[in-house]
């Protein structure tokens, strides 16, 4: 009540709340282009601002708002994703581009008014290594999807056909090594891994302990359709995903709605989503001797295990939802 939003989008709309900015100049722009996109996002809100008021500016980007935290007038809100350049660790000629993409990033924080993002692990590091105010920087639970409509189940392991399932596309930050080392040393158990990743080829050329590896273990590739991921998740008695590094851990949201048991590493945001460790397992990264007991762990029949996984159900709806999104971020901006 009281908030007129208008969207100024790449993306063909029939809404009435948007405005529909589509130019060839635009889509023909390069991704690796962020300069060239910035200048033309910064012009494009400059036109609309010259026909209509507004009291805020929130830009879904930080590298697209690179111009527009110099030039506009108004208030600049800007969110920083999962896909940043502050947690991303590289060497060799691509950390040339990491560090033109983390100054770009660190200049757009600096001069935004509000920079918003998904986790407390995230804002401290705002502060910490691009020099923000604590009040610059406001933590914003992303819905990503309604929970509440994801099927949920309670599954009891069964060790003579433990199901498993890995989701993440940067294998080598997700952990897929150490998992597969300890499940190599589960040899008294019939595991299978679904891998949802890259790949098979690209995989096996990573890790080659796969090639001789005596579990079973399933490639599927990447998976862009979400109803198809979490039909697949629904066919699994494990999440784990033991990330060297996560802002946040979303499929490890969606396993924990799902009624899953998660395993996952206390790195980034990941503490946040598993609330530090009560609604699923963490061990350190690199740890194979901890996932080898998390994962014998969870073939424990614990009569709390569905009191438990309700609970963090519960608790993926309450934090994570549409309503409290919008509530907090409405908050941000009065």
């Amino acid at each position: 009540p009281g908030i007129e939003v208008k969207m100024l989008t790449p993306d063909q709309s029939t809404s009435d709340f948007s405005i529909d900015f589509k130019t060839s100049a635009l889509e023909r722009l390069p991704v690796v282009s962020l300069r060239s996109r910035a200048q033309k996002y910064c012009y494009a809100i400059s036109g609309v601002l010259e026909k209509e008021d507004f009291d805020i500016v929130f830009i879904n980007d930080m590298y697209l708002a690179f111009d527009a935290v110099r030039k506009l007038d108004l208030p600049v809100f800007v969110m920083l994703h999962d896909y940043n350049a502050i947690t991303r660790r590289t060497e060799g000629r691509r950390s040339i581009t990491l560090w033109f993409r983390r100054s770009m990033e660190k200049s757009v924080a600096q001069g935004a008014s509000k920079v918003l993002t998904n986790s407390q692990y995230m804002k401290k590091l705002l502060i910490s290594q691009y020099g923000c105010d604590t009040d610059q920087v406001g933590v914003l639970n992303l819905a990503f999807r309604d929970y509440s409509k994801l099927p949920f189940s309670i599954r009891k392991p069964d060790q003579d056909n433990l199901r498993i399932i890995f989701v993440k596309w940067n294998f080598n930050q997700g952990g897929l090594a150490d998992l597969v080392a300890a499940i190599e040393q589960l040899t008294e158990f019939n595991i299978s891994l679904t891998i949802v990743s890259q790949e098979e080829a690209v995989i096996r050329r990573r890790i080659p302990t796969l090639n001789s590896a005596e579990q079973n273990y399933e490639f599927v590739g990447p998976i862009q359709d979400h109803d198809q991921l979490m039909t697949l998740l629904s066919e699994h008695d494990i999440l784990c995903i033991p990330s060297y590094n996560e802002a946040l851990g979303v499929t490890l949201a969606e396993g924990l709605a799902m009624g899953l048991t998660v395993i996952s590493s206390d790195v980034g945001g990941i503490p946040e989503v598993l609330d530090n460790g009560r609604f699923g397992h963490m061990v350190r990264p690199g740890d194979i001797k901890g996932l080898e007991v998390a994962i014998r762990s969870s073939l424990v029949d614990s009569p709390d295990i569905a009191k438990r996984k309700r609970a963090a159900r519960s608790y993926i709806e309450s934090h994570y939802s549409k309503s409290a999104m919008l509530k907090d971020l409405f908050a941000y901006f009065q």
